[in-house]
């Protein structure tokens, strides 16, 4: 497969996470979930580990608890961060959800804040959409031209050919699209 624009969002499988949580049982369901939808992750249990962990594995995005064990809550954390790299998304995924803390957090630059329990399906989605957006958050389209044997995938004029046969195609249909090839 081969494209003309080297400007396409990675693939599932190349993105990877990273979990920001204490709870083994936790860390455990949403990294199984993360996993069975194709993302890479990693995880630490501790504040104080974070800065660290997106050093050597340079998420494209943080699931991020606030009670955490150790000196630095999910916070201190998040404030680190955007200090240091606005270019991760921050999802808190936490048991607080007292309005206070959740203003405080979108505060801080989390780009979404989520209260738990969360099922697996509903995180891998979260987590897939939040990814489908620059953290500018707007859309990311792809474009160029894609091949496959007889097919022609054209992002930037939303067809699909095949041979001479010309099929329009949604944004959606051609992201997915896109991804398949």
């Amino acid at each position: 497969m081969s494209s003309s624009s080297s400007s396409n969002p990675l693939s599932a499988a190349a993105r990877r996470i990273l979990i920001v949580e204490d709870d083994p049982s936790l860390l455990k369901m949403y990294g199984s979930a993360l996993q069975g939808a194709g993302y890479r992750t990693h995880h630490v249990r501790e504040g104080e580990a974070v800065a660290a962990a997106c050093a050597q594995f340079r998420p494209h995005l943080m699931i991020l608890d606030i009670r955490l064990a150790g000196r630095l809550d999910g916070f201190d954390v998040l404030a680190q961060l955007r200090a240091e790299n606005k270019e991760v998304f921050v999802i808190v995924l936490t048991g607080e959800g007292a309005e206070e803390s959740i203003v405080a957090g979108l505060g801080l630059g989390a780009d979404n804040y989520l209260v738990k329990p969360i099922s697996r399906s509903q995180l891998a989605a979260r987590v897939t959409a939040q990814l489908g957006r620059t953290p500018g958050g707007q859309v990311v389209t792809p474009s160029g031209v894609y091949r496959y044997r007889a097919l022609e995938l054209d992002l930037d004029a939303g067809a699909l050919r095949r041979g001479s046969k010309l099929v329009p195609l949604s944004q959606t249909e051609r992201g997915l699209l896109a991804d398949l090839l």
